[in-house]
């Protein structure tokens, strides 16, 4: 009876243990596989594309300095679309390759675009940072 007890305790244990150590719910890994994070541009009229490893993702929303844009409808089945807000144009132009391109930035400060990525339960964006005239 003390092994029974001794066994039960001890695969409870294990039990627990193991399933701690497992990833958080809602956490996947890397999936989309970014070519890279951040690119800066010049003040003049300037793009860069972003190419990804994995080919199921989406944009969930943009931000331009202190402004978000959020899309109107649900892209996630989508493989080509783009966003635009003024002078910044955010291109999702195949299933491997993020596009942002913007016009020249005249006003005086630095402006700061952020691309917000989703792909399942995985999260991930890229910044884009212009310098100014």
């Amino acid at each position: 009876m003390k092994k029974l007890l001794y066994f039960i305790s001890l695969s409870t244990l294990i039990l627990f243990t193991s399933c701690d150590q497992d990833e958080p719910e809602g956490k996947w890994s890397d999936n989309i596989k970014l070519s890279a994070y951040s690119a800066e541009l010049s003040a003049n009229a300037d793009s860069v594309a972003f190419t990804t490893g994995g080919s199921w993702w989406w944009i969930t929303h943009v931000s331009v300095n202190d402004s978000t844009y959020h899309p109107e409808e649900d892209l996630s089945e989508m493989h080509n679309y783009s966003i635009s807000n003024g002078d910044v144009l955010v291109e999702r132009r195949n299933t491997t390759t993020l596009f942002v391109k913007v016009g020249a930035n005249v006003s005086g400060k630095t402006r700061t675009i952020k691309v917000s990525l989703e792909a399942g339960d995985y999260f991930d964006s890229v910044t884009v940072t212009q310098t100014a005239k």
